[in-house]
């Protein structure tokens, strides 16, 4: 349902030269899929996910959902960033609401929609608190779920859970797979953690950088729930870091 045609991307530096930052980057990504991208600071990884959201566009090729091309920022498209990007003056609850809001949803359904998601992670004894209130890994969940909420076609996550302590990451990390078991959507998921792409992913998206573009895709042969010490799960970490080691040997002068 998602599809990467012949991408390349290039951007202008203020001193006017130009960077290649993606390189005919071809990508299918099936519906209901989870899909992590995985590389290197400066391999492209967090570009590509601008393109799909369409906060950027490509220099060439095409990016396709469900046929049609991505001409912009849409509500079938939900985006959750590292930072927490909530809104501070809103209540939980309306955070949720926002993109509802945005909709023309009545304001009855908005509320009943919400309150579904705030239960779904547990959240919905808050839903009246601000955000300055919740700690990081609870802001997180509203920030999810506030994409969910519009009801998107495919969710895109950009390191989400990069900035949280080791143990609220594994626990996010099990939520967003419980959320995705039981929502049923398309995830594009941006990490530079290979044990959390492989505890994720249907698939592992490895990139290789200067420029950016696709070096393999891994199909991640691991039955859920799964757990980070069995030896495939080993087996598969030693592959993708064996191909980024390589990569970084290559930069270096």
């Amino acid at each position: 349902m998602l599809k990467i045609i012949d991408v390349t991307k290039t951007f202008k530096k203020t001193d006017g030269k130009r960077v290649l930052a993606i390189s005919n980057m071809n990508l299918q990504i099936e519906e209901k899929e989870f899909v992590c991208i995985v590389g290197a600071s400066g391999c492209g990884k967090t570009t590509t996910l601008r393109l799909l959201s369409g906060l950027d566009i490509p220099t060439k090729g095409k990016i396709l959902v469900d046929g049609s091309p991505i001409n912009g920022p849409s509500p079938e498209r939900g985006i959750v960033f590292q930072e927490y990007t909530l809104f501070p003056w809103r209540t939980v609850l309306e955070n949720v609401t926002f993109g509802l809001e945005m909709k023309r949803i009545g304001k009855k359904e908005r509320r009943r929609t919400a309150r579904h998601y705030l239960e779904l992670v547990g959240l919905e004894d808050y839903a009246e608190a601000y955000p300055y209130e919740l700690s990081g890994g609870m802001q997180q969940r509203v920030a999810i779920i506030r994409a969910l909420a519009a009801n998107p076609k495919v969710l895109l996550m950009d390191e989400p859970f990069g900035a949280l302590d080791a143990r609220t990451r594994d626990f996010l990390q099990n939520e967003l797979i419980r959320i995705w078991t039981s929502e049923q959507k398309t995830i594009l998921f941006v990490t530079h953690s290979i044990n959390e792409a492989i505890f994720l992913a249907d698939r592992v998206v490895v990139m290789k950088s200067r420029p950016g573009r696709i070096h393999d895709i891994i199909e991640i042969d691991l039955p859920r729930p799964r757990y980070k010490t069995g030896e495939v799960f080993k087996d598969y970490y030693t592959r993708i870091h064996d191909m980024l080691e390589n990569d970084l040997d290559k930069e270096q002068p």
